[in-house]
């Protein structure tokens, strides 16, 4: 059986503009849906900022009031169809976002393996010595599928993500200032923990997509090799290799995974802090300086749509 050879480790672009720049341009061929699909998510983003500001004439006009709207219940009922038809659009848009993504992701993945495959055949000899061919099959399936995952939902979300907090901050803003400062104080200490997080997720997911290579690369040698492997009665020895990089594939991604997963967590702790901070300042609005009770349901909805891109 041939011995493994050594793969590497997982390097960053020497120069990510142009990686990217490079990445996009497998997506150019579908520009006019790209743009279609950014509109949906315009669309998107601003129904459901639009849907959640209505909350605050419906508490004010028909909840609250113990005048001629007291008991409106036509007026009511009125009001919260239209806050419906409104999220309605949004849930619409995102269906077509979604769907426009997704086939544009998949003929980008369609487009890189052909490029793949197509660069193989003219690579030397000794590309493939120094390389097993798990790790080179890895490069078509798993490297392939996580390029996919960022064009189909990583660019959407950053880019609604900036829609959510510009349009939510301007509203904030609107609805009351100082409530707004004490959203503002929270948003560099959630940022610097994402950050932290992040930076240690990256080094992680690295490292077991590293190991995921080199698990690949020694089954699919053993796989080919197994007879070899009884003939020389190298079973036991086998069995330890593997047994080794397995164990480093699990250890990476224990890693990996609570890296990723703990990022949710901690930013909802935070966004807790922010939200209990939000509710006391504007309850005490509320009693002292008359802030309407609309304004303050409304801001704090806001309060998480502006946190919750930043996770």
């Amino acid at each position: 059986m041939p011995p493994m050879r050594n793969q590497g480790p997982v390097r960053k672009p020497k120069d990510t503009k142009a990686a990217l720049k490079r990445l996009f341009g497998y997506v150019k061929e579908d520009r006019v849906k790209i743009g279609f699909s950014f509109l949906c998510v315009v669309l998107s983003s601003a129904s459901t900022l639009a849907g959640s500001y209505m909350l605050r004439p419906i508490i004010n006009n028909y909840i609250m009031p113990s005048g001629e709207n007291a008991g409106n219940l036509k007026g009511l009922l009125g009001a919260i169809l239209f806050m419906g038809a409104i999220y309605m659009v949004g849930v619409f848009a995102t269906y077509m976002q979604s769907k426009l993504m997704i086939g544009v992701s998949q003929r980008a993945l369609a487009r890189i393996r052909a490029e793949l495959f197509g660069k193989m055949q003219k690579l030397p000899v000794r590309f493939f010595d120094a390389r097993t061919t798990g790790e080179v099959m890895s490069r078509y399936t798993n490297d392939v599928d996580t390029i996919g995952e960022m064009l189909n939902t990583t660019v959407v979300s950053i880019f609604s993500g900036i829609i959510s907090i510009t349009g939510s901050l301007c509203l904030m803003l609107y609805t009351n200032v100082p409530l707004t400062i004490v959203t503002l104080v929270m948003t560099p200490i959630m940022a610097k923990a994402g950050t932290v997080i992040a930076s240690k997720s990256r080094k992680y997911f690295g490292m077991q997509q590293s190991a995921l290579g080199k698990v690949n690369g020694y089954i699919e040698e053993s796989v080919t090799g197994q007879k070899v492997i009884k003939v020389f009665c190298h079973e036991e020895k086998a069995e330890e290799e593997f047994g080794k990089r397995n164990k480093e594939l699990v250890n990476a991604q224990v890693k990996a995974q609570f890296a990723g997963g703990i990022m949710g967590p901690c930013m909802n702790a935070l966004s807790q802090v922010n939200y209990t901070l939000t509710s006391f300042v504007g309850a005490s609005l509320c009693v002292l300086r008359g802030f309407d009770v609309g304004g303050l349901a409304v801001f704090v909805n806001f309060s998480r749509q502006f946190s919750r891109p930043i996770n």
